[in-house]
């Protein structure tokens, strides 16, 4: 709760200097990948995005996450704010996993670099899900492609 009240102090004072575009950044586990651990449980995400109520939202999401959890987060962070999700950005590293599906390990060591045919691929695929732009995060014409989404949202 420590964490709500201050950001309301701080957005009271912002609002009293009548700026028109704030923009903050936050980590995007509004929601736990699994039920089963409760170390993945993140609160203090669910305040910031309750404390903010931004007008918009731009998403990153990762290569390997999971349909479900996409969707489901894109529908939390929306029914928690007034919100709207304007964008996807897809994070351009792929965690290498096993044959199984386990995750090899969370070092940066276990990730690669997508490929461009990758990328194109779980664009439109992420598309097709949400039905959202999606951006890739290290792609400048898609990153200016955000911006302009970004004033076209604000301006409307």
């Amino acid at each position: 709760m420590g964490c709500f009240l201050h950001l309301n102090e701080l957005l009271s004072s912002i609002e009293k200097k009548e700026n028109d575009l704030l923009i903050v950044g936050s980590q995007a586990a509004v929601l736990p990948e699994s039920l089963t651990n409760m170390y993945t449980f993140s609160p203090l995400h669910l305040e910031f995005i309750c404390a903010m109520q931004a007008d918009a939202i731009i998403l990153c999401v990762g290569y390997n996450d999971k349909k479900s959890h996409i969707i489901n987060i894109i529908k939390a962070v929306e029914g928690l704010s007034k919100a709207t999700v304007v964008g996807l950005v897809l994070f351009p590293l792929i965690e290498e996993r096993d044959n199984a599906g386990i995750t090899a390990g969370t070092r940066m060591t276990n990730t690669r670099k997508m490929t461009k045919d990758e990328l194109v691929h779980k664009k439109m695929e992420l598309n097709e899900w949400t039905n959202i732009p999606v951006y890739g995060l290290m792609d400048e014409d898609d990153l200016l492609a955000l911006v302009d989404r970004s004033i076209d949202f604000f301006a409307a």
